[in-house]
């Protein structure tokens, strides 16, 4: 059965052993009160306009967006499963070399897409102004609150790739839960759009979802490299915060920013399906050795 699903389970992580009956009920165990809850608190947080209560908003917007590992938690402490499984240890021993590779990766892939959109898009992005000094400086303060941000996108990797994963992954093989697990993570996300951006929420929901289905093999690459999520949360985090640092030099035309927006976001997708494809070529190769 492990071979005709194809299952890569990193050596270093000694998970409990599920039927593929307790692994299903896990799983929807898992995603149904996360969305939920993840839904009503992102719902409390739109609902604070005032300034007042932007501290409660914050509040209820990050508990929201640690939902995933919030509940992951919750039924590892009630079903009695070891906290160790998710994989929340960074094991550096015999890694460094692996974390090396994704912060470059995450960096570079980060850094050229805006070169990249620059080029087909002259008349929208350019560089401007630009001061080498200046723009070193802040994508190092950007690196640096990066890594800082990882600790919150914690809250997202211990749901996805510690709890969710594995158990997708006993019941349909790595691939397919490779997959399943970036469909899942656009769906929560779509949970939050509905909420705060209903108008554009389709359009977020299908790029959100492209995006973590491709980045997905990367974060799975890396966990089952070195057996823990700490890679998947550094790469998650650079992705987010650093490609900020362009905002002072890119855009030179708002009006056909909005109206090619859209288009330049496709162009921005290409060094990520390039990351993603070797990375799926990758497992694809693991699992013909099994």
């Amino acid at each position: 059965m492990t071979n005709s699903r194809r299952i890569l389970i990193p050596d270093e992580i000694q998970r409990s052993e599920l039927s593929f009956k307790t692994a299903r009920v896990q799983v929807w165990l898992f995603i149904i009160p996360c969305f939920l809850i993840t839904g009503v608190f992102t719902f409390l947080a739109a609902a604070c306009d005032s300034d007042l209560e932007s501290a409660k908003a914050a509040l209820f917007t990050t508990i929201a967006c640690f939902m995933p590992a919030i509940t992951a938690i919750v039924i590892c402490l009630i079903k009695h499963i070891k906290i160790s499984e998710l994989a929340l240890f960074p094991r550096l021993k015999g890694n460094v070399s692996v974390y090396a590779i994704v912060i470059l990766i995450a960096v570079v892939m980060s850094l050229i897409d805006q070169p990249l959109t620059s080029a087909i898009f002259p008349d929208v992005v350019q560089f401007q102004n630009f001061d080498g000094f200046v723009f070193t400086m802040n994508a190092l303060i950007l690196f640096a609150v990066s890594l800082v941000g990882m600790i919150s996108l914690l809250g997202e990797e211990i749901g996805w790739l510690g709890y969710l994963f594995p158990r997708l992954e006993q019941l349909y093989g790595t691939i397919p839960a490779v997959v399943l697990t970036g469909v899942f993570r656009g769906v929560w996300h779509l949970v939050m759009f509905l909420v705060i951006a209903p108008d554009t929420a389709l359009i977020q929901f299908g790029m959100i979802t492209v995006t973590n289905v491709l980045l997905n093999s990367l974060f799975i690459w890396a966990m089952k490299r070195t057996s823990s999520i700490i890679p998947a949360a550094l790469v998650h985090s650079i992705a987010n915060m650093l490609p900020s640092v362009y905002a002072a030099y890119t855009i030179t035309n708002e009006e056909l920013f909005i109206k090619n927006y859209w288009q330049m976001q496709m162009v921005s997708l290409i060094p990520t399906v390039m990351i993603a494809v070797a990375c799926y070529m990758i497992l694809f190769k693991w699992c013909k050795k099994l």
